[in-house]
């Protein structure tokens, strides 16, 4: 199982200095519990740092760092922000939600998808899991600590969990 960890890396404003944009690379970071996490880093040093953090995080033991071998390329989102309306067609606001939101897709290796988000210091992290009992797992591991926000998506659904919801239900 694998996750996306986009947390560690630079925010997109920092990402705005040249220099710190050629500099980036995919890290894959193996944790001793058979998760692994991907990163974005400036170099391999600054990558172990990293995946240590992110196994303390995770009570685990850090199996390997492997440079992935490609560099980050930032998108170009001020190209479109800055780009005149005319250039793009309209849609209806129905037809759009249909095809983006209601017409999600997971990989058919998969069968569900974590996005947890750290209430206090919005930390992200993704976990994708071929098991629905792992996802079930790890979902009632972050509903214990109450500290996340979630969104669950699984082929025929997308779930929206936040801790508030569970505020004073000490007995679950």
């Amino acid at each position: 199982m694998c996750q996306f960890n986009p947390s560690p890396s630079p925010s997109p404003d920092q990402l705005e200095d040249e220099n710190l944009q050629q500099n980036l690379n995919d890290y894959q970071v193996v944790l001793s519990s058979g998760e692994c996490i991907y990163i974005l880093a400036a170099n391999s040093e600054e990558a172990a740092w990293l995946a240590l953090e992110l196994s303390e995080d995770n009570n685990t033991k850090i199996a390997d760092v492997i440079e992935m071998g490609k560099k980050y390329f930032p998108n170009n989102w001020k190209r479109f922000k800055d780009a005149p309306a005319d250039n793009f067609e309209a849609i209806d606001y129905d037809v759009f939600m249909e095809w983006k939101v209601a017409g999600w897709e997971i990989n058919s290796n998969y069968n569900v998808i974590i996005r947890a988000t750290n209430v206090h210091n919005s930390k992200v992290v993704e976990h994708v899991y071929k098991r629905e009992s792992a996802a079930e797992s790890k979902i009632q591991e972050y509903l214990n600590t109450l500290d996340h926000e979630l969104v669950i998506c699984t082929h025929d659904k997308i779930y929206y969990v936040h801790p508030e919801m569970f505020e004073g239900d000490e007995d679950e």
